[in-house]
């Protein structure tokens, strides 16, 4: 590498179907805009911020810097404190007063260790792009849009939609289930994800601007590009993004400004972070221009340090070719090693060619639709965008869905499969030409080269042993040759389950015929075929049934929970906090008296999952339960923009326990507080306040909130007001005292030694009081709240109670053996409750001791 003696900073490479736009302040244009095409052009120029002419960027060689490197340095004159690390093999140097910095980067350049340094450089970006068809035009839109057309219509789109079958089928060639997709880094003006589209999988890194952990966007550019990658689909709204319904994490970064204005030391600061952190794509829809005259070759070599340090960590760096339409593929695009991406038109008698406006040169390699794109921005603004800038997101999609399939491949064959694969009919020639690079990346040819590069694990071997009862041993086979294993197995019919082991025990459904089952996984090998074994169960007893409602999260478990309790528009839902818990636990009784659901979601925004949820009830009413510590005023906007018809109530007092009293006085007015009984637990602690929550909403009965050893004059005025004749104490006396059941209105106490006991002590007051009468059983984790806070409401329709199931002793085992269930419904994944606890529970309820 050459050394480097000056800073690059990044511009956007961003084109609308708009007049175009003046330069920043103070900035004078690199290329006169292209009066015909009505379409912005880069400018550079000095600006108020971005960069620090003073400092000096240093890169060394194998991301390894010495300890005799800060002292060396600072030898030159600059004072220690002046060294700064910045991620790894990164040094920011400010330069001593007096000295040149391109002379002082020079003598640092000249260690051996170093392979790039050059002091700080700006350039801006021009103003964010206004589109003729934004915003009014679209806002009545209510199907999805999309690019990404079938081949049938746009013979020149990139081809998804077969990738997308083949993804979320059950075939060998499909996603794993159980694993998430490659990482992908949007190094960008930040993202401010539309509230329809947001998938939940955004990982907000950092704000280089404001130098703060929240990179929202203030341009508009960055949310757009990324909403090319990770739109949510099948939401009937909007676009759909590459990505599809894959679980992959978008790593966001702030590099670029209001203004458009951005530094290199960002960029590359959040690249090396980023590659770092296993993104495995890093999407840069941004750069320089090489006709630039300032900028130079030690420029130049600063960018491909940058590249060179992610394609050795495993990353691949997708960048945009630039839009001047002029030969001269922008940096870092042009950079070795990186994927330059240019734009070609997709429809219309274009269709296949050039986009007038995309750079072209021999460093492009790949070309992509990028003309009048669909993009999503801010508050589900949804219009269409031009410019490599949102031509390269599609090969950064494309990147991350085919890596995903097999993440065992190295950076170095993903980049040359999308290469082999492009179709090289486009441009101006057969094969590679400057114009369109190899040709437009086509997503499904790449698929099928991966298929047929990567060889299918064979069939394992396999056997079942019969333990007792309806109980197996399932062993298996370890594959050869393959890495990052793991296996799903069970019975059908029945659940699926995962594990790294090689055996696992599983419980039959069914008397008489099952079929066992397994099949493997692996980061560099397709899946093996499945696996069966048929067994014949002769028991002479029923089959105990189960199922799991756990999601990836608290609020998508919550969201399937209320969804399987719940179809189609409901008139009312209850929202609560997912962090706390007493305003969803008093909640749940008057979610089920209203005739709705009880959902959850994060204090500061509106959940994905729950969102969803809220579009899939579409209730006329929403009751959010807690004031705006627990649930933000932004939650509420979000809601209010969600569902613009429905009536937004908020129910909330100035501490837990008032509002439960507000809670308590809604749900008596709904029920007409049947019994005149009342149900009052502990604020301070959930478990017996979750136990109750079945019986409490099957009831019509509302939960009270007290402190251990003081009952709270908000509590004590609504046992009065709601005209409470009868009290049911959950909990031992550590939980509610001696001292404070005594004032409250003739109190019952049921309670155990402990919170297990406490819960299997109000199932059988519920059976026996007829409340809940039903056979099955809700189980929950002993330890943690967030996967069970829902499951009041939804044990409630099934008139079935919930106990703590994550530890069973002998007390637990003769309770389950003698309740004898006909079912049992688990609420969490594996991580909330172990396969080991279900099959526990399984054992006892049919009195087996092995």
């Amino acid at each position: 590498m050459k050394d480097v003696r000056r800073r690059a900073a990044i511009a956007l490479l961003c084109a609308a179907m708009a007049a175009p736009a003046l330069p920043a302040e103070g900035a004078r244009p690199i290329v006169t805009p292209d009066a015909t095409s009505g379409l912005e052009q880069p400018a550079h120029g000095s600006g108020p911020s971005g960069g620090d002419a003073g400092r000096v960027v240093v890169l060394f060689s194998d991301g390894h810097i010495s300890r005799g490197a800060f002292e060396d340095i600072a030898s030159l004159g600059a004072a220690s404190e002046d060294v700064t690390l910045r991620g790894q093999g990164m040094l920011l140097v400010t330069t001593p007063d007096g000295i040149d910095p391109g002379r002082f980067a020079a003598r640092i350049a000249a260690r051996r260790d170093v392979v790039a340094a050059a002091p700080d450089f700006e350039l801006s970006a021009l103003s964010p792009p206004n589109d003729p068809y934004y915003p009014a035009a679209l806002l009545s839109n209510t199907g999805q849009r999309t690019y990404l057309g079938p081949t049938s219509i746009h013979p020149h789109a990139i081809n998804i939609e077969p990738v997308w079958e083949a993804a979320f089928g059950t075939g060998v060639h499909s996603l794993a289930q159980e694993r998430d997709g490659v990482t992908v880094a949007v190094i960008d003006s930040g993202v401010t994800p539309s509230l329809r589209e947001e998938t939940g999988e955004y990982v907000m890194v950092w704000d280089y601007v404001n130098a703060d952990n929240l990179p929202l966007d203030d341009l508009g550019h960055g949310t757009r590009v990324a909403s090319i990658i990770r739109a949510q689909s099948d939401n009937a709204f909007g676009i759909a993004g590459v990505l599809d319904a894959s679980t992959n994490r978008i790593l966001v970064y702030k590099t670029l400004g209001a203004t458009g204005m951005g530094s290199v030391a960002w960029t590359i600061e959040a690249m090396l972070d980023a590659s770092s952190r296993g993104a495995r794509v890093i999407n840069l829809s941004l750069g320089i221009s090489p006709a630039n005259s300032d900028f130079t070759a030690a420029q130049r070599d600063l960018l491909d340090a940058a590249v060179a340090a992610c394609l050795a960590r495993g990353s691949i760096v997708v960048a945009a070719a630039g839009n001047t339409g002029t030969r001269g593929v922008f940096y870092p695009a042009a950079s070795p090693g990186a994927l330059a991406v240019g734009a070609i038109e997709h429809t219309g008698g274009n269709a296949g060619k050039r986009w007038s406006s995309s750079s072209f040169g021999p460093e492009l390699d790949l070309a992509a639709p990028g003309v009048s794109l669909w993009t999503a921005g801010a508050d589900d603004q949804i219009s269409q965008r031009s410019g490599t800038s949102h031509a390269t997101p599609l090969v950064s999609g494309t990147a991350a869905l085919i890596w995903s399939f097999m993440p065992g491949l190295s950076a170095d064959e993903v980049a040359d499969i999308l290469v082999k694969t492009a179709d090289g009919s486009v441009g101006s020639l057969p094969g590679f030409d400057v114009e369109t690079g190899h040709g437009r990346i086509d997503a499904f040819a790449a698929l099928h080269e991966v298929r047929s590069r990567i060889s299918t694990m064979p069939a394992l071997e396999a056997r079942a042993t019969l333990i007792g009862g309806f109980e197996y041993e399932l062993s298996w086979s370890a594959p050869t040759g393959a890495a990052g294993v793991f296996y799903r197995y069970g019975s059908v019919p029945g659940p699926t389950y995962t594990t790294t082991q090689r055996s696992a025990r599983l419980f039959v459904t069914r008397d008489g015929p099952n079929n066992l089952w397994v099949r493997a996984y692996a980061s560099n090998r397709w899946p093996s075929e499945t696996t069966t074994i048929s067994v014949e169960t002769a028991s002479g007893s029923a089959p105990l049934a189960s199922e799991r409602l756990g999601g990836r999260n608290r609020y998508a478990t919550a969201a399937l929970v209320s969804t399987a309790g719940f179809s189609g528009p409901v008139e009312s839902v209850v929202l609560a906090s997912g962090v706390t818990w007493p305003d969803a636990l008093a909640g749940g009784p008057l979610a089920y008296a209203l005739g709705g659901p009880l959902l959850i979601t994060r204090p500061d925004r509106l959940s994905v999952e729950t969102r969803d949820a809220l579009l899939r009830f579409s209730p006329r009413r929403v009751v959010i339960a807690g004031g705006s510590a627990a649930l933000s005023p932004a939650v509420e906007a979000a809601i209010r923009s969600l569902l613009p018809s429905a009536q937004i109530e908020r129910v909330a007092g100035k501490d837990r326990y008032e509002t439960a009293a507000l809670i308590a006085a809604r749900v008596a007015a709904a029920t007409g507080l049947p019994g005149r009984r009342v149900f009052v637990a502990s604020g301070v602690a959930w478990p017996d306040a979750l136990a109750a929550s079945p019986a409490a909403a099957a009831n019509g009965t509302p939960i009270l909130l007290t402190r251990p050893d003081a009952l709270p004059q908000t509590t004590r005025d609504a046992l009065v007001g709601i005209g409470t004749e009868r009290t049911m104490v959950i909990g031992g006396e550590l939980a509610i005292s001696r001292h404070v059941a005594a004032m409250l209105p003739a109190p019952t106490r049921v309670a155990g030694r402990d919170r297990y006991e406490t819960a299997r002590e109000v199932a059988g007051w519920a059976k026996v009081e007829g409340i809940l009468g039903g056979t099955g059983l809700g189980i929950a984790s002993g330890v943690n709240f967030v996967d069970a806070l829902v499951a009041g409401p939804f044990l409630a329709g099934r008139r079935e109670p919930l106990i703590l199931g994550d530890r069973t002793d002998q007390a637990a085992a003769v309770w389950l053996q003698a309740r004898d269930p006909s079912g049992l419904t688990l609420f969490g994944g594996p991580a909330a409750l172990t396969i080991d606890a279900e099959n526990a529970l399984k054992r006892h309820v049919r009195g087996v001791t092995h």
